[in-house]
Formats: C-alpha cells, structure tokens, sequence
C-alpha cells in the first residue's frame, strides 16, 4: 500500500498537511459505510505521521494511538504524548483551564485503556467548567469532535456521554456545516448503536495494545458477516493467543461453529459463556441465533425474550424475533413486529426485505385459503361436502374451524384474507393486483373504513385519481358519522384529509391539494411528516423555490428526512446552483441510498451540464441496487441521443421500456415519453413522434416544451437557413413561383424582410398569383414599416380572396394597417364592419380593443373585450390581461387592482397582470406597490423586470440594498441579451434612476435605432421614448422632453402619465 497516494498527498514531514488530508478523505471514506476503505485510509494515516516524525520535524505531535494532532494555539509543542502527560499537573487534569489542557485532558484519558472506557473519567471530564462555562464549551466540543476524527476506538456508553453532554444530536444540522456530515452522523450513531464487541468486558494488561485487537476483531466480525470460515479461522487462532481477553472472541468462535454446522459444539460452548457472564446481551443473543439454527425455535424465542426483558429496545433482539415468526409460518405476528421496527427506522432495507419477504409468503398463503374456503362454498351450494384436510401451518385459519364454519363466517373469513392479501401486494408495490382482490368483493358495514382507506391508497397508486377520491371521501363520511368515543378512528380525520390532497396533487391542481394539506397539518397526528413532505413538493411544483426550501429545513429538524433532503436539493437544482445540489443529493443517497429518485436527479444534473460519463456511471452504480432499471436505461438512451447522436441505439433502449410494467422504476411516465418523442422526431419519424408528445400532455397538460414540438413537427422543415439554400438552387436550376414564395415565407421567419419582399415582387410581377399570395406580401410590408403599400395589398387579397379564411385574414390585416398608418376612421370602419360580418370573434375584438384603448376609447374597449368572458373561444386570460391593461393605460388604478382581484379568484394567471399594475404603480411612485407587484409577475416566468424593481427599491426608504442586488442581476441577463431593445431601455431606466442622464440618453438612442422586438407592429419603441421624457425632465430640458413626449404620445398610444405630463407641459 502507498499511504501517500491513499492520502492523496505527495511524501511530506508536515505532519498538519497529513493531518489536512486525512480529514479531506473522511468526506468520502467514513468508518459507517465504508469500514475497509477506513481502515486502509486510517492505516496510511498513522504511517505518514510515524514517517514524518522519523524526519525529526516539529511540526506536530504524537497523540494516543498514533495519531498527529497539531495545536498551534500552544506554539512549538514538539513533545510526544507522555512528555504533554508529564507537563500536565493534577490540578490542570482535574481542572482544565485552557483548551490545550483540555485537549491533554482528552488524550490522557483515551491513552490509558481503562481510564478510555471508564463512564466515570469522561462524566467529571464534561462537567468541568471548561467543558460547561458559556464561554468555553463550544471550544470543548470543537476540541472533542477534532479530536475523535483521529481516535476511533472509544465505545458505545462513552460517545454517549460526550453527545448528551454537548448536544451534539440536537446541533446536527449545525456542525455538519463546520465538520463533515457523515463524521457527525457517524459520531452521533455511534451513541446510539451498540459496539462490534462489548468493551467493558476487556481485560488484560494496561500497556498492550487493545486497539490493535479491536481492529482485527472487526476484521473477524466482517469474515463471520462474509461467511469466510477460513479467515475466521486464523484471526480466531491470532486473537487467542492474545493477552487481552475479551468474551466476545469466545461468541466468533461459537458463530464459526454454526457455520461449520458444529451445532452441538456451539450449543456447549455458549452455554459455558452464559453461566459465566449471566447477562450478556451478546451471548443471549447468540445462543437465541444457535437454537434458530437447530431449528429449536420455543429455545430461540426464550432466548430472544429473555434479552428483551432485559434491554426491551434491542434491535437485534426484535428483529431476530420476526425471523422467528417467519420461520414458524407466523408472517401475519413477524410484519406487524417488522412494520413497528420500521415506523422508527424507516430506511433500514433489511428490515424493509423482510417485510417484503413476509408479504410474498402472505400473498401466497392467503391465496390458497381463499381458494380452498371458495371452493368449500361452491361444494355446499352444489350439495357437496368436503372432508379433505388442508395444509395450514401460517396460524392463520385453522383447518377444523373451516370446515366447521357457516357460510357467513366462511365468507367473513375471505373478505379478511383478501383484505390482508391486497395489503401485501400494495405494501409490494403491486397496487393493481390489490385493486384487483379488492373490487372483487363487496365490503361488510364493519369493513368500510379499512376497505375504502386500502382501495383509495392502491388507486393513488395506478393514477386512478377520481377513484381513489370517491373512496377517501366514503372514508371521510364515515368518520364524520362515527362517534365521538371512536377517538382512535377520529384521529384519522387529517390523514384522509392528506389522501384527498394526494388525488389533486396527481392531477396537478396544486391549489386545491394545498387546501387540504394545509387542512391535515392543523392537528398533529401520528402521519403527519407525510403531509409536510406534500407541502414541500406542493411548494417545489407551484415555483415558490423560496418557501420550498424553507419548509424542507422544518421538516428536516424534526427528524431525518428523505423527501425534504429531496426537495432541497431539487430545488437547488432548479435554481441553477448545480455543485449544491450535487452536495445535497449526496445527503439524500445518505438517508436512503436504494431509492433511483436520488440517483435520477444526479442524472439530470450531470445531463443538464454535459457530463455524459458521469450519467453513466451513476447509471451503473444504481444497477448494482436494481439490474433491470428502466429508468437508467431512460437516461443512458439521453447520453447516446445528447452526446453521440445515435437515435438507432436510443430508440433500441427506450423501446424495450414497459411503461405499465409494476417494475418500471421511472417516476413520471410523461418524461418518458417526451424522451422518446425526441428520439422519433431526431429520427425522422414525425408520426410517431407527434403521438408521443401527445401522451406527454396527457400525463401532464401544461408540459410547455411539448407543445411547442408539437407545434415544431406540424412544419414541414426545421432548418430555415438550409431550407434557403435549397430554394435558391432550385430557383437557379429551373425557378416556379413556389419556389419564390417558401423562400419568402422562411426568409420573414429569419426577419429578412428585405429579402422576402423582392421574391414576393418577383412572384406578383412575373406571374398572376393567387390572392393570398398579395395578403402575404402585405404582412411583410407592416414589418419593414411600408404602411401605404401594406393597405393596397391587403385590398388586393381581401376582394380577390377564394376562401372565407383567406378573405378573413387579408381583411383583419388590412384594419390593422390602416390603425397603423394612423387612418384611424378607416381603421375603426373596417373593424366594425368586420365584427358586423364575423360576429365577436376574439381574433377581431381582440386588435379592435387595442385601437380603441389606443385613442382613449376606454368605455367602449371595456364593453366591447367583455363580450368574450366566460364564452366558448375560452379567452378569459386574455380578456382579464386586457382589461387590467386598459384600466391601467386609463390612470384607473383601483379599477385595475380590482380586476386582478377578480381573476385571481377566477384562478387566472396573473403574472402579465401584476406587471401592468407594477408600471402603473411606478409611474404614480408608490414603489412599494410596485415592487410587490413586480415580483409577483416574475415568479415563475421566463420575463424580468430587474430594472422596474431597481427604481421600485431605489424609491423606498432602505431600499439601497435591494436596489444594488437588482441592478446586479440585471447586469448578470443583460450579459446574454445586450444590445436587445428592451434590454437598452431597462439599461436606461437604471441610469436614470442613478442620474446618470447622458449615458440613459445615449442608451435610449441606440435603443430606438434596434430592429423592432419581437410580434411588436410598431416602427419605433414608444416604451423607449417615455422613458426618454423622463431623461429629459431629469436634465431639465424642456423642449426635448416635449419633442420625445411628441413621439410617445404617437407610439405608445394612450397612457395617463404621458397625458399628465403632457398638460404639466403645455404640450397639447
């Protein structure tokens, strides 16, 4: 072994740079999880500091057991352990005055042997004002725990002791800030679980070295554990002639008999050791695990009781007990025994593999009886009878009692066997099979509670949410109908209330979900952790990342939680911050590690940043869990489809997927098949591809990016620019007219307008085109500001239309054009008369409103948009987004506040509302309102408002602060989307605000030379010369501000502040 490469460090005599890297490595290699990796990591450790003392360096010092522990608050201490022994005087040892003595303190202690274990040293050793005081107690504990990272044999009642004493349990989440995680979990299970050996049992002289018999006797343990007889037996031999005694070498010896089948043997020996030490937990235990083995089960069970009488706690002890129900066909006793065990330790996978196991057996018995008791039914009623006798050994239903039974017991006794049996499954996770049992039967009156809570909970479980619901509220009529003596059935009221949550959160209705958890965390009861686990997805899937993360760290200091770390680290996820959620989902494999949700969600960050090798090896890691992971294989298809292209090999995998298959570990199946969409439509295969995507809005409807590759696959080519390169061969090898107009269609799709417009020309004058054709040519005019031109051939299209849907395009278009070439009686002639031959129509009211609202119109803009609420075009968003608009172009704030209120209520989004309410607010300066209002249309959207909230911030009392932390990240989007026209006018905004006028000026200058954004008609921003006035106002020049105002006034229509600030001007 080279102990420098296992350290990670190059040969050194710097005993802190070994001591440096030795703690570095315990964040990946701790005693719990890796207990080999630790010994060869701890090996090397004592090594490097023996070699580097060896180099007569001065760096450290020598501390019990070998190790390096360097003080410099104490200066050039260079001596070794018994030197700092000799330099502690009695007093000091018995009265630390200073964190060096306290540290002597401690090694002096765990050098002697039996001092280390003896309860009494460490008690006055923690109840010393050093260790008490306020002052100085939080530099104890540093100095235990700094300390403990490098002295590993302490045992059990000691690593209690130090715990209580300084609070480490309550303070984990705390000082696994300061230290490694898994070294405070570690120390802390330390105090709770019991020792590989007892140590208080040692005997043997002082000076020998017990911690190097501690050592191989792990080794031991490990080779009992692996089956490994032939090791066990030399250390076996190696530790017997050892002068240190110890009666748990005398237990190995009897565990490596029982594997030589030696039972007898065994049997002798641990009774010999049982006379001896009358009460030792591990000798009970091991000759409870003797009799099992013999098969001498009543003996076995004494043996198990007998240490429970004693530690009534012992987890070894309890468990053995349901291993012994099994064995003696008792599965129903063994899980009711296992499922206690695991409502404490709900991430113990061998507790969890046997109640699996328990349910199989159960599933299989139960199966039979129902079988043979119906069949014993069917007998009777055909006049038969049946005498044979039934194998029954579980204790379930005696064979006698059966046959004896009437019919009405015999059926109560199926109804009971089924329910159970469908128990089993849904605890197997094989709901469908429960729903299966359960709908076969029709529920006694005394069953209704039971059979509605299981059928609803195995419904959740296959989607069917609307079912599941119907049960939850049967259950839910129940207990309001039941008495109030029935206190036990009472108490379930917030549980169902968390199941009916459950159904809307599955069906995405986030707000009515959260209506009933909120309801269920009123009343503490005993499954309320799962209500607070939903309200931290709740938060997570609504995008209030702020408030999910908040209450992620409530649940989590109650008790250690595997979805609430989830949730944390999802949502860092989300957020961006990629390193921390990589750290966070370790915490999560840490709490759980057979789950593939921790694992799917490294995937994904892996994936998102590029790392396709990292993908797959986390892939790997989880199939050692789960070989057949469906899941894995979704991912690594993602690898070969994102990092090699190959569509072939992605679709082989994702093909060979059963989504409905009860193994198929892939959480959400919408993900799948938007995964496998990608896949058909990278591969040509279109259809397919449309349908998938399909499926992917049936599991979850408002999935943005598979609506827009819907929208993607309906056009015919993607690839624009190539799509021009064909054309232009085309028309250079032999040119039609079609040619020339796809060409014109993608060069507009490109915003080459220019380019459009001379195919267009060529098209109408070399040919007699179709009327449509001059509708297109026309819309093409309105982007390159060509008015006139644009109303000549909108004419043209609209009176030579040859269909209804062309006339109607052409003449909508043409209203438009006239608005814009500010013929506005033309305009407001042709919209009428639209509206007169198409009726209320929302692609006519809707343009028809914003000239309205343009020329102040508001009355008539209001009535005429307000046709459309609640009709069957479902425009209600809109119709309220405009609404809210005009009230807030109209100087109507109040109005404006009140149709938000009334959308909210009606359950609109209201992101685009609550920023026209932001602006509006602004421009009357009250900023509190503003930014409120700002940031609640921000959350959630793709939109930014950093500088509106900069001026908010900036005009409040305090908001100094804010204002800087917006102006940073608007600088941060500014970066990917400089030179942008919106981007240039909120650059301007924040230069005003801090008065920087000339650079606003010149920003808004060069803002009004940029090509229009994106859908906008107009020629010139009219946002940027209103902000342009307030420059000009700030600079105190007049007559600009009134020219600028000029130009607003006819870009931006109405808007009550320019209307105000035009009458504070003079300008009419």
């Amino acid at each position: 072994m080279n102990i420098w490469e296992t350290l990670g460090i190059a040969e050194t005599a710097d005993q802190e740079e070994i001591k440096n890297a030795y703690r570095s490595k315990l964040l990946v290699t701790n005693p719990e999880d890796d207990p080999e990796g630790f010994k060869i990591l701890r090996a090397a450790y004592e090594e490097a500091v023996k070699a580097a003392s060896s180099f007569g360096v001065s760096g450290g010092r020598k501390g019990a057991g070998g190790s390096a522990e360097n003080d410099d608050e104490e200066g050039n201490e260079t001596s070794d352990e018994s030197v700092e022994d000799a330099e502690l005087s009695e007093e000091r040892f018995l009265d630390p005055q200073t964190g060096s003595d306290f540290k002597k303190c401690i090694a002096k202690i765990y050098g002697e042997f039996y001092k280390r274990i003896d309860s009494a040293e460490w008690n006055r050793l923690v109840e010393t004002d050093f260790a008490t005081s306020l002052d100085t107690s939080e530099e104890a504990m540093n100095i235990v725990l700094s300390f403990f990272m490098g002295h590993i044999y302490l045992p059990q009642h000691i690593f209690r002791i130090l715990v209580d004493a300084f609070g480490i349990e309550i303070r984990r989440k705390e000082l696994s800030q300061r230290f490694p995680k898994d070294y405070i979990d570690y120390f802390i299970n330390n105090a709770i679980y019991p020792d590989v050996l007892d140590y208080r049992f040692f005997s043997g002289p002082e000076n020998a070295d017990y911690d190097g018999y501690i050592s191989r006797y792990a080794d031991l343990d490990q080779a009992i554990k692996a089956g490994n007889t032939d090791i066990q037996d030399e250390l076996i031999e190696e530790l017997g002639g050892s002068e240190i005694k110890n009666p748990a070498l005398s237990i190995a010896v009897c565990r490596n008999l029982v594997q030589k089948k030696r039972y007898d043997e065994a049997l002798d020996r641990i009774r010999e050791l049982d006379e001896k030490y009358p009460d030792h937990r591990d000798i009970i235990l091991c000759m409870g695990d003797i009799y099992m083995a013999m098969d001498r089960f009543g003996e076995a069970g004494e043996s198990f009781d007998r240490l429970l009488s004693l530690e009534p706690e012992n987890l070894a002890a309890r468990i053995r007990k349901s291993e012994l129900y099994i064995k003696e066909e008792k599965f129903e006793a063994a899980k009711d025994d296992l499922m206690k065990l695991a409502h404490d330790r709900p991430y113990d996978n061998y507790i969890r593999g046997l109640i699996q196991k328990c349910n199989s057996l159960i599933i299989e018995t139960n199966l039979k009886k129902i079988e043979e008791l119906s069949s014993e039914m069917d007998d009777h009623e055909n006049g038969e009878t049946d005498n044979k006798d039934s194998d029954n050994n579980d204790g379930l239903i005696n064979s006698e009692e059966v046959r004896n039974a009437s019919e009405s017991d015999k059926e109560r006794q199926i109804h009971r066997l089924k329910i159970d049996t469908s128990w089993a499954y849904y605890q197997s996770f094989a709901p469908r099979e429960a729903v299966k049992l359960l709908e076969s039967m029709e529920p006694f009156p005394d069953e209704v509670i039971e059979y509605n809570n299981l059928l609803g909970r195995s419904y959740l479980l296959v989607d069917e949410n609307l079912k599941a619901r119907k049960c939850f509220l049967i259950w839910m009529d129940q207990l309001e109908n039941a008495t109030e003596k029935d206190e036990k059935q009472q108490r379930r009221k917030p549980y169902v209330n968390y199941l009916l949550g459950a159904t809307y959160f599955n069906e995405k209705d986030y707000q009515t979900a959260e209506g009933y958890i909120d309801n269920a965390l009123r009343t503490e009861h005993e499954e309320i952790i799962v209500s607070y686990e939903m309200k931290c997805e709740i938060l997570y899937e609504t995008g209030r990342y702020s408030e999910c993360l908040t209450e992620c760290e409530q649940v989590l200091a109650r008790k250690e939680n595997f979805v609430a770390q989830l949730y944390i680290a999802k949502t860092l996820f989300r957020l961006g911050n990629y390193q921390m959620a990589l750290d966070e989902v370790a915490k999560v494999k840490s709490i759980f590690p057979y789950s593939v949700v921790s694992y799917k969600l490294e995937m994904d960050i892996f994936l998102t940043v590029d790392q396709y090798d990292d993908v797959l090896r986390v892939a790997e890691t989880y199939r050692k869990i789960k070989p057949d992971s469906a899941c894995c294989s979704m991912m690594e298809s993602e690898v070969y489809m994102n990092r090699d292209k190959d569509y072939e090999k992605a679709l082989g995998i994702l093909s060979a997927i059963n989504p409905d298959d009860d193994g198929c570990d892939i959480e959400d199946l919408g993900e799948y098949f938007f995964v496998l969409a990608r896949c058909l439509e990278e591969g040509g295969q279109l259809e397919k591809a449309e349908e998938c995507f399909k499926k992917v809005l049936s599991h979850n409807e408002r999935d943005i990016e598979s609506h827009r590759a819907l929208g993607r696959i309906a056009r015919k080519r993607l690839k624009f620019n190539e799509a021009i390169d064909e054309y232009t061969k085309q028309i250079e090898l032999a040119p039609k007219d079609t040619d020339y107009i796809f060409r014109a269609i993608t060069y507009k799709i490109l915003g080459k307008y220019s380019e459009a417009e001379k195919d267009y020309e060529t098209v109408m004058q070399f040919t007699d085109p179709a009327p449509y054709i001059y509708t297109l040519a026309a819309e093409n005019q309105l982007m390159l500001n060509n008015y006139k031109e644009a109303v000549e051939l909108f004419i043209k299209g609209r009176d030579g239309a040859e269909n209804d849907m062309d006339k109607l395009r052409a003449w909508k278009g043409l209203a438009a054009a006239y608005g814009l070439n500010e013929e506005y009686d033309k305009a407001f002639h042709e919209y009428e008369e639209l509206v007169k031959d198409r009726g209320y129509i929302a692609d006519i009211v809707f343009p028809y409103e914003e000239l309205l609202s343009a020329r102040g119109r508001f009355s008539e803009a209001e009535a005429l948009v307000s046709r459309l609420l609640y009709g069957s075009q479902k425009v209600d968003e809109k119709v309220f987004t405009r609404l809210c608009r005009m009230k807030c172009r109209a100087g109507d704030i109040k109005g404006a506040e009140a149709i938000y209120k009334r959308a909210g209520d009606e359950g609109i989004k209201l992101r685009a509302l609550a920023f026209y309410l932001g602006h509006a607010y602004l421009s009357i300066k009250d900023y509190a309102k503003a930014e409120k209002f700002f940031l609640q249309g921000m959350e959630g959207s793709e939109y930014t408002a950093y500088s509106e909230l900069a001026e908010a911030a900036a005009g409040q009392f305090g908001g100094k602060t804010r204002f800087k932390r917006y102006k940073e990240l608007f600088e941060k989007y500014r970066e990917i989307n400089d030179k942008n026209t919106e981007t240039l006018v909120d650059a301007a905004r924040i230069a005003r605000v801090e008065k920087n006028y000339t650079e606003a000026e010149e920003l808004l200058l060069e803002a009004l030379r940029q090509p229009r954004c994106k859908h906008c008609t107009q020629s010139c921003c009219g946002e940027a010369y209103k902000e342009l006035v307030k420059v000009y106002l700030g600079m105190k020049q007049k007559d600009k501000a009134k020219e600028a105002l000029k130009q607003a006034r006819r870009y931006m229509f109405y808007d009550f502040w320019l209307e105000e600030t035009a009458k504070e001007l003079g300008v009419n």
